[in-house]
């Protein structure tokens, strides 16, 4: 690991383990993340905590998510938009800690930058598809018999806003 560090995230990191190696793990995951790292060592000071303070990453000990299911399942509900992870801290060394951190949140902004490519690319296509429309719908009104000269330069103009705008977007510079 030597005293690599990840990208500045939002938020701060909640640990929820009564292991002995808690307070390492906070501290060199705090460390490894730029980020403050807080230590709770029960499901009920973990719950406390979530509602009073917004996390981006919640480590949780695994052995609190075997002995109370239902109250475990509550916090990761109330982590919405948290990366979770979960971890048998008696096992696991402080720098698996920190590495398992750092693979789920890779996954985590890995996943929401093809979320936003894929979003990207289904407004490029609707917003093709409109101009498209409009391009028809002004290239039919130009050819009306008897337009006023007024009338034939807005749609003129209009087709040619069209037209750069609809380029635009098949080179994939920004609209």
């Amino acid at each position: 690991m030597g005293g690599e560090t990840i990208a500045p995230m939002q938020g701060m990191i909640l640990i929820v383990t009564p292991s002995t190696s808690g307070p390492q793990c906070a501290e060199l995951i705090g460390k490894a993340l730029n980020q403050p790292a807080k230590l709770v060592t029960s499901l009920r000071q973990a719950i406390a905590s979530i509602r009073n303070e917004e996390y981006r990453v919640v480590v949780m000990d695994e052995d609190l998510f075997e002995t109370s299911p239902t109250t475990a399942a509550g916090i990761t509900e109330l982590s919405e938009g948290a990366v979770m992870v979960f971890l048998n801290f008696g096992i696991a060394s402080s720098d698996r800690v920190v590495r398992e951190v750092k693979a789920a949140i890779c996954r985590r902004e890995r996943d929401e930058a093809t979320a936003r490519h894929s979003a990207a690319l289904q407004l490029q296509g609707e917003l093709g598809n409109d101009l498209t429309g409009i391009l028809v719908s002004a290239q039919a009104a130009l050819k009306v018999p008897d337009l006023p000269p007024a009338v034939q330069e807005r749609l003129s103009k209009l087709y040619e806003i069209a037209r750069k705008l609809q380029l635009r977007l098949q080179t994939g510079s920004s609209v």
